[in-house]
């Protein structure tokens, strides 16, 4: 009588451990492609979702602005945090040595703040050019988030926004950005993307 471990020819039931190794390194090989996937699909949601909270809170400080009747201005107080200030003006950089001229400095009150906004922990607020084209006729336009181009300015029957400029986010790999952009062709801003360094994609 045979046993339960034994099949009927004496070979014992089971895998050799090649084929389990073998087994084991297709799951670890799927389990990587899936997290990379994973990974890949949480990065795209949070710069898609940071290029819609920047535009839309953008929207609401030109509408904060109209409805203050009053020019606000923006700044980068950290890196995920914009404060909107009344009551602001640009100190011009003082002169030093040998001529060299100071940068120029937002002064603001906290006292004066009206609004914030703050991205989520896996998004840096950029100060400096993010390279973007906010028309196909512009080479290059400002960031508001740079002393005194963020101003927001009552228009009668216009947007308050600047004639254009953009704010613009980083994700965590350092190759992803969200924007949100205006050129002058146009009175509301624009949502853009760019994944994994390729090129700017409107939203």
């Amino acid at each position: 009588m045979n046993r339960a471990y034994k099949q009927s020819n004496g070979a014992k039931k089971g895998f050799t451990l090649v084929e389990l190794l073998v087994v084991i390194a297709i799951m670890g090989i799927l389990a990587g492609m899936s997290f990379a996937g994973f990974q890949g699909a949480v990065r795209n949601n949070r710069v898609k979702d940071a290029a819609v909270n920047l535009a839309a809170f953008m929207e609401r400080v030109a509408a904060k602005a109209s409805s203050m009747s009053e020019t606000l201005c923006i700044k980068a107080t950290d890196a995920r945090t914009i404060k909107v200030y009344s009551d602001c003006a640009v100190k011009e950089g003082e002169e030093g040595e040998g001529g060299t001229k100071g940068d120029d400095e937002l002064v603001t009150d906290d006292n004066n703040i009206v609004d914030s906004f703050t991205l989520e922990p896996t998004m840096t607020l950029v100060t400096t050019s993010c390279n973007i084209k906010c028309d196909e006729k512009e080479e290059s336009c400002d960031n508001w988030l740079a002393v005194g181009k963020g101003s927001f300015e009552p228009k009668l029957g216009l947007s308050a926004m600047p004639a254009s400029g953009y704010v613009c986010a980083i994700y965590n790999d350092k190759s992803s950005y969200a924007a949100a952009a205006k050129s002058k062709t146009k009175n509301h801003i624009e949502k853009w993307i760019k994944i994994d360094g390729s090129a700017w994609v409107e939203e």
